[in-house]
């Protein structure tokens, strides 16, 4: 993609992989049957890009990131 007014300077493709896994807790036992465990991982492969570009600047994407959730219902 084009980056600047001149056309001098052009930005690499890439691509970004993301992952949600989710385990409904009551597969381990009728103690955890209201519990739902999640895990996240965005820009996996820690990829290094630019996520958004005009005509006279450009910012850096975001690293990789996890997060690990867990959601209880009463």
């Amino acid at each position: 993609r084009r980056v600047s007014l001149t056309t001098d300077w052009y930005a690499d493709a890439y691509w970004i992989v993301d992952a949600y896994v989710s385990l409904l807790g009551e597969t381990l036992g009728q103690l955890f049957r209201s519990m739902e465990f999640s895990l996240v991982a965005n820009n996996l492969f820690d990829e290094a890009y630019l996520s958004a570009i005009t005509e006279n600047a450009a910012w850096l994407g975001a690293p990789r990131t996890i997060s690990m959730t867990t959601t209880i219902t009463f």
